[in-house]
């Protein structure tokens, strides 16, 4: 669970700073406070706006990687404001194994984007001064 409480202003605030999920899956409840921002591959910062029965289902970077690249780990970031605190219960699916890519995902108009690699080990190369240093980290840590 997240709580991000109102700024009590109609600017909005960082709640959370822009980032990529690590993981494979991220789903994501929240109640009716909007500020879940994603960023499109054209830069552009999007407000996600889910109906009230809907889960939001972010793709992480370890899937991004075992895709050969095909799905897109999106930045996301929450930018807040008003006056009601917004609540998220998030559930994130993680591998504990090497993440290769299958050959069936490897062709001529697709050559190999990632190294085979360890997501425990990416996830401590995220969190180290080095890691820090890169915003794609995927791509730093075992890219081709």
């Amino acid at each position: 669970m997240s709580e991000y409480r109102a700024p009590n202003s109609d600017e909005k605030v960082t709640g959370y700073i822009a980032h990529q999920d690590t993981n494979w899956l991220s789903i994501v409840c929240q109640n009716e406070v909007n500020g879940n921002e994603m960023q499109t591959r054209d830069g552009e910062w999007v407000l996600v706006e889910p109906s009230p029965t809907s889960l939001i289902v972010n793709v992480g970077n370890a899937l991004r990687a075992w895709t050969n690249d095909r799905l897109h780990a999106p930045f996301h970031r929450i930018m807040v404001s008003g006056h009601a605190t917004r609540y998220t219960c998030m559930l994130f699916s993680s591998p504990n194994f090497m993440i290769q890519v299958p050959n069936e995902l490897v062709d001529e108009c697709h050559p190999p984007r990632f190294k085979t690699h360890d997501n425990d080990d990416f996830i401590r190369f995220c969190v180290s001064e080095e890691g820090a240093r890169h915003e794609d980290k995927l791509k730093a840590f075992c890219g081709l």
